[in-house]
């Protein structure tokens, strides 16, 4: 199942073709059903003063899409489901966990929690709409496989993703000038930023 989307007002228009529903969630769908500007197909669009329209339907092949007639084969294939889907309840928050250390993915995993967020590790993070990487003070230099991930989550997911230290740690660099989130110390404290931080 993929997602097409639709923004128009007056005679501006912009379209998305082949979204997944997690990138239409975080992307679309939260920020619209908080009547917070939406940036989509490379302008910003207010959502009280313009039209959405969701399509979901199969997977748009390259010769579904030639010629420009892209949104005439998802009208084709696919069915409108805007209204069902700004009606329905947000899906709960999930958030990918990367930890450098077992004790530092219990320390997220419990910030997580506290924050009303579902954690799951970062290999299984397909549906995950936000990260939240933490580095341990204690486990001392990281090596090149643990930036790549690091990497891929910023690459991922941008500014969804959460950078926080446990142990006594600052960030190291290339990061050290980055807002980082402290796990010790007062916990609720840790989750309401963490939710801020999340958007939520």
């Amino acid at each position: 199942m993929r997602y097409h989307v639709q923004i128009s007002r007056g005679f501006r228009v912009a379209r998305e073709l082949n979204l997944a529903e997690p990138e239409l969630r975080a992307r679309l769908l939260e920020p619209w059903s908080r009547r917070a500007f939406v940036t989509f197909g490379g302008r910003e669009w207010e959502p009280g003063r313009c039209e959405l329209r969701v399509l979901a339907g199969p997977e748009l092949a390259a010769a579904d899409l030639a010629m420009g007639q892209g949104w005439q084969s998802a009208e084709r294939s696919g069915r409108d489901v805007t209204a069902e889907l700004l009606a329905a309840p947000p899906a709960p928050a999930v958030a990918a966990l990367l930890a450098q250390t077992p004790a530092a993915a219990a320390a997220g995993t419990a910030a997580l929690e506290r924050a009303g967020v579902r954690a799951v590790v970062w290999e299984q993070a397909a549906g995950a709409t936000a990260a939240l990487v933490v580095f341990d003070g204690a486990a001392g230099h990281a090596d090149a496989r643990w930036w790549l991930e690091v990497g891929r989550a910023l690459g991922a997911l941008g500014e969804r993703t959460v950078l926080a230290v446990r142990g006594g740690a600052a960030l190291p660099e290339p990061l050290a000038n980055a807002p980082a989130l402290r796990l010790e110390g007062d916990a609720e404290a840790a989750a309401q930023a963490l939710r801020e931080r999340l958007r939520l």
